[in-house]
């Protein structure tokens, strides 16, 4: 049974599907909700991202950990981070509020990702239903101070931070970020990271997830969302990111965000 301190939110039916809208008032506040997914994806944070899971039961690793999340649990993801999903038990319906990191009166970096907290839950899905209302900008001001406040009473009291990645990874991750629309290859990667390419795709996809390449992918599509989100055609998008052409984007941010190019385009664009 759900906590009655829950809110109480109609899910929608249907097939799969994934929905984005940008605060208006709020520069760097997103909104973003994925309804009836059974679909495992890799996911990419590159701002602090709240998580509610309204129905549902998925397998994840994050950090090196395997966790579970069902119904009712909370995630705060930490930006330059990773996730995968391993394996969906439930179709899952999930409500995500992305902050950018300046939003925040000091740094808010949690180590510990799953908080079981129905009133960070309700603080997460009422700041995302302002988004996606257009809601005064004053109340999105409020509502995320209060999702603030919430969050920050679980990361200042969580476990201590667990080891970071390698030198080596960490390197390799910075050369994608800074250079993920080239043509790079293994061995340039692995000349980064100072150790064997053989060497380097074990212990890379033991620490984000993903193999390298699929990481330059993940990235990839991150940077066309923020190009599409400025308005830019979808077709020099993708050229100007590293995909071959427009067709290789969208198979490619489909298979990451749950919607085609065009669509998150409109959506984040309203």
């Amino acid at each position: 049974m759900a906590s009655p301190s829950e809110p109480r939110v109609e899910l929608p039916s249907g097939g799969e599907r994934a929905h984005f809208a940008r605060s208006r008032f709020v520069p760097g506040l997103v909104a973003f909700a994925l309804d009836n997914t059974t679909s495992c994806r890799s996911w990419l944070h590159e701002t602090v991202d709240f998580c509610a899971v309204l129905e549902g039961s998925a397998d994840v690793t994050y950090r090196r950990s395997n966790l579970t999340f069902e119904r009712g649990d909370t995630m705060i993801y930490a930006p330059g981070e990773t996730h995968r999903d391993r394996r969906i038990h439930k179709a899952g319906y999930v409500r995500v509020t992305s902050v950018a990191p300046s939003l925040f009166p000091r740094p808010l970096e949690p180590y510990r990702a799953r908080f079981q907290d129905p009133a960070l839950l309700s603080a997460i899905v009422a700041l995302h239903d302002a988004v996606t209302t257009s809601a005064p900008g004053l109340d999105q001001e409020s509502l995320l101070a209060e999702l603030v406040a919430r969050a920050e009473v679980h990361i200042d009291g969580a476990s201590a931070e667990p080891a970071r990645a390698p030198a080596a990874v960490r390197r390799v991750m910075d050369l994608i970020h800074a250079r993920y629309a080239e043509a790079l290859s293994l061995d340039m990667l692995a000349e980064a990271a100072g150790i064997s390419k053989f060497h380097l795709v074990r212990v890379f996809k033991r620490e984000t997830g993903m193999p390298p390449h699929a990481f330059l992918n993940l990235v990839r599509v991150h940077r066309a969302g923020a190009k599409l989100a400025a308005g830019q055609p979808s077709a020099a998008v993708a050229v100007e990111v590293g995909f071959v052409d427009q067709s290789h984007l969208n198979r490619h941010f489909l298979r990451h965000l749950g919607v085609t190019p065009g669509r998150f385009q409109r959506e984040i664009r309203k």
